[in-house]
């Protein structure tokens, strides 16, 4: 398989998903490493879950 093939359905697979680009601080990075090894999980599926149940929580905030 050429790297373009490889690139092309790494884009196919993540066409509907957002990058987020953004700096955080060493104690909560350690916290989400923390979180993210207790429940087996990578860094986006795990603030993906975060956000949600907060989301979920509140009550008045919708999925758009």
């Amino acid at each position: 398989m050429t790297g373009a093939t490889r690139q092309a359905r790494l884009r196919e697979r993540r066409k509907d998903l957002h990058r987020l680009d953004l700096w955080i601080s060493p104690e909560s990075a350690e916290m989400l490493k923390a979180l993210c090894r207790r429940y087996g999980m990578t860094q986006g599926p795990m603030i993906e879950k975060l956000v949600r149940e907060k989301a979920a929580k509140e009550g008045d905030i919708s999925e758009s």
